[in-house]
């Protein structure tokens, strides 16, 4: 029970508390503050604990229902002991890779604050292996914590390949499992309000996109789950207009790199005008078929999935011999789905933004549909940009952003992606 508790806040009832002598108990409300999320409390229910009305808490109710006559409980970290952790990372880092996983160790090492801004297909994750085994074998405890559960998936298998020996722990709200402590952890980010002063090292992929993104519970509370003396490594392919002044005035270190490993340029999508498609979608289906004719798989992206069926079931009519799928957040099939087009057995995968981040496919084409809605931010279409080209047998393929007008977000992610290219030029990092 304690180990489970080690920087860990577990929730329980007042007349539990004599089993938790020797642990850290708080209330679970103090001040009609949340203890967990430090959101106020507003709202009251009858308890049939407390046998009041008792103060509930919202915000953080996706983690369980906190209440006023509740307890959270916590056991400090251990001291940190030197071992050995095996370490099998077979890849090959590129120069500027090298230069950046260097510097992320040292920025590890020295309990700092780091930002890191490298393109999409930059190869992050292999950047940060030397950092995470340092601390891991200096005995400490490290963090990775990202949007999405897809993406805290891929990242829980690419580590367990290169720290073999290690007893990660995934943690996301549909993961069946019961929790265990674990020196490394995946986290999706809601799951950090779960951690008191628990971490030597902490990663917060994707640092710009929802749920972390303008978001005040998550961005207050990271002190809360670092350790003391610390260190918090930032990801991003798309910094936040906050984050570029901080970086401008000398608060936030940062540092950048503008080109994938493979020294090809990013992709610069196509901007195509094709008007409402539902009505007429002689455009839509002409673009369609050019990328069909490849013989090569290809993903469409779609505002909604309202659009997303309508448009697989006209494709489904007119290609009856196209293997076609589609994927969503609520699809419970999804992370099937999504191997199967690794595996190649879909030539067309349409999708809600959902895959906009986290996942590779080899040889991939994308087509944005009604790329001009606002759900299509530009960090979005950045990052959706981003999925094609990623390897280096397929550092090319095409990006077609069609829309009912150029909303500014798709401008400037094209002008983004158009800068990024030519500071790689400029720093010799692309052919």
């Amino acid at each position: 029970m304690k180990e489970n508790a080690y920087g860990r806040e577990i929730v329980i009832k007042k007349k539990d508390l004599s089993q938790f002598k020797s642990f850290i108990c708080i209330p679970a409300v103090s001040n009609r503050k949340c203890c967990r999320c430090d959101m106020p409390i507003k709202y009251q229910t009858p308890c049939s604990i407390c046998l009041q009305f008792c103060g509930y808490c919202v915000s953080c109710i996706n983690l369980g229902l906190l209440k006023e006559c509740d307890y959270l409980v916590s056991y400090p970290e251990p001291k940190n002991k030197h071992r050995h952790v095996v370490f099998d990372f077979k890849g090959t880092l590129s120069n500027e890779q090298e230069k950046l996983s260097k510097r992320i160790e040292q920025a590890a090492l020295s309990n700092e604050q780091l930002l890191v801004y490298a393109v999409t297909g930059a190869g992050k994750t292999e950047m940060i292996y030397n950092g995470i085994h340092r601390i891991l074998e200096e005995g400490g405890r490290v963090c990775l914590s990202a949007p999405r559960v897809d993406v805290c998936i891929e990242l829980s298998l690419r580590l367990k390949k290169v720290f073999p020996d290690e007893n990660i722990a995934v943690l996301y709200g549909a993961n069946s499992e019961s929790y265990r402590y674990s020196k490394l952890v995946i986290c999706t980010t809601h799951q950090l309000l779960r951690f008191k002063h628990a971490f030597d090292l902490l990663f917060i992929d994707e640092v710009d996109s929802f749920p972390f993104s303008n978001n005040p519970i998550l961005t207050n509370r990271i002190e809360k789950v670092l350790k003391e003396k610390s260190s918090l490594i930032l990801l991003t392919a798309t910094p936040s207009k906050d984050q570029l002044k901080k970086i401008k005035k000398g608060t936030l270190s940062c540092v950048t790199l503008p080109a994938r490993y493979h020294k090809h340029p990013l992709v610069v999508p196509k901007s195509m005008y094709i008007g409402f498609w539902k009505k007429k979608p002689k455009v839509l289906f002409s673009i369609l078929h050019q990328f069909i004719n490849k013989n090569q798989p290809f993903l469409v992206f779609l505002p909604n999935i309202d659009d997303m069926h309508v448009l697989e079931k006209q494709l489904k009519k007119a290609y009856p011999n196209l293997a076609i799928a589609s994927v969503h957040a609520q699809d419970s099939h999804r992370y099937e789905k999504i191997q199967s087009m690794r595996d190649n057995q879909y030539d067309c995968l349409l999708t809600t933004t959902i895959l906009e981040r986290g996942v590779t496919f080899k040889h991939i084409h994308v087509i944005v549909v009604d790329a001009h809605q606002p759900i299509f931010t530009t960090a979005s279409l950045v990052q959706i940009a981003g999925r094609v080209g990623r390897t280096v047998d397929a550092p090319s393929g095409l990006v077609y952003f069609l829309h009912n007008g150029a909303s500014r977000y798709l401008k400037k992610a094209i002008k983004e992606i158009e800068h990024m290219n030519k500071l790689a030029k400029e720093r010799g990092l692309i052919l």
